[in-house]
């Protein structure tokens, strides 16, 4: 009954209306805490108010999902087919996704279409923009919702017929074919192939990518192991135990990618102003306890969405414990961002004082010393 009254064609866009709001509060936040976003992403000038172009589409494209859940609950009530009510629904988001007009701020529209085309079809050889290489580690996170998305396209194209599948024969049809985990898989493949891109184009990084590619690689034998069990009749322990430790490889090497290599942070010790701070480095934005709780959650979250990638795909996925489970990786990612963001804020900012250093050395002998210093901070991110 809460399946009927609350489809699996609405709640993947709820979750993506949650993600467009968590991405507006983050942009506004960053701004409040001094980064200039303007400066590091590709977004609309408006005196620093950028954040205020996605509350807007946030807004709007919460209220169509409502009104049309409003609608299917009406319809379903008085015994007729909500998929009018669907069809609607879904067409109006992508019209407005992707309409040519100057409506609903087509700048910023535009950009995102095009950094997702960048994303699906760069050249290996073509170097990811910083804003690219965000947006894809967001589709991870939505991972799951993508696919449920496709299921729900499934689930409408079916209705059509004179028997249309019911959710259990989708659900059948995506992993028996596997359809279900290669969709799940596309977006760490695409942030896997950034990855390689950044190996090749890129001068100075050495195999800090190719590392990073293995945590995105890491993802695709939690996904199909658990689709072999699912589709095994009688139960596997060795394929069990090779999915339990996949699952522990993939949730221990990203927490730590997050914290040391995506955050700067995870040093022993930092020294700032006398005093030493394990876990944190010199230049901090936020305030300090905010670091330490940040890392927690992330473990708690990173372990549980290792979990969630290998669940099956059931029409009942998104809802109850399966929607929690997402909304937390989306929340989980909206914290990651803000200190993602931060580091590469203060990477930029202290490259430029540096190239100032290195042309005051020409003049001083005195800078030559905060020149060192700067070297050492940067060798901390």
């Amino acid at each position: 009954m809460v399946v009927s009254l609350f489809p699996v064609e609405y709640r993947v866009l709820l979750l993506i209306d949650l993600g467009i709001w968590c991405w507006s509060l983050n942009l506004q936040l960053l701004n409040k805490a001094g980064i200039d976003v303007q400066i590091l992403f590709e977004l609309e000038k408006n005196d620093h108010k950028a954040h205020r172009v996605f509350y807007n589409i946030a807004l709007v494209f919460t209220l169509i999902t409502q009104f049309f859940l409003m609608f299917f609950w009406l319809l379903v009530n008085f015994n007729y087919s909500g998929i009018v009510a669907t069809a609607m629904c879904y067409f109006v988001l992508l019209f407005l996704t992707i309409c040519p007009f100057n409506i609903l701020h087509k700048k910023t529209r535009f950009i995102f279409l095009s950094s997702l085309i960048r994303i699906v079809f760069s050249p290996l050889r073509s170097e990811p923009t910083f804003e690219d290489v965000i947006l894809a580690d967001i589709l991870t996170s939505f991972a799951k919702v993508i696919t449920g998305l496709l299921f729900a396209l499934g689930m409408f194209f079916t209705s059509l017929k004179h028997e249309p599948a019911t959710p259990e024969d989708m659900h059948r049809a995506f992993e028996l074919s596997f359809i279900g985990p290669i969709i799940t898989s596309l977006p760490f493949l695409f942030r896997l192939r950034q990855c390689v891109s950044e190996y090749l184009t890129t001068k100075g990084t050495g195999y800090k990518p190719l590392a990073n590619a293995v945590k995105y690689a890491s993802a695709f034998p939690v996904i199909f192991l658990s689709a072999a069990m699912h589709n095994q009749s009688e139960a596997n322990g060795n394929l069990f135990i090779i999915w339990l430790l996949a699952v522990i490889f993939n949730s221990l090497y990203s927490f730590y990618w997050d914290v040391v290599m995506d955050w700067g942070l995870g040093a022993r010790f930092s020294a700032e102003k006398g005093t030493r701070m394990m876990l944190l480095r010199q230049i901090l934005i936020y305030r300090k306890p905010v670091y330490y709780i940040s890392i927690l959650i992330d473990f708690f979250l990173r372990t549980t969405w290792s979990l969630k990638l290998s669940e099956s795909l059931k029409s009942e996925d998104l809802l109850a414990g399966g929607f929690i489970l997402e909304v937390a990786e989306i929340l989980r990612r909206w914290l990651w961002i803000y200190f993602r963001v931060e580091k590469e804020w203060i990477s930029t900012e202290l490259d430029r004082t540096r190239t100032n250093y290195s042309l005051q050395l020409l003049d001083s002998s005195d800078s030559e010393d905060e020149l060192e210093e700067l070297n050492l901070i940067m060798n901390e991110l």
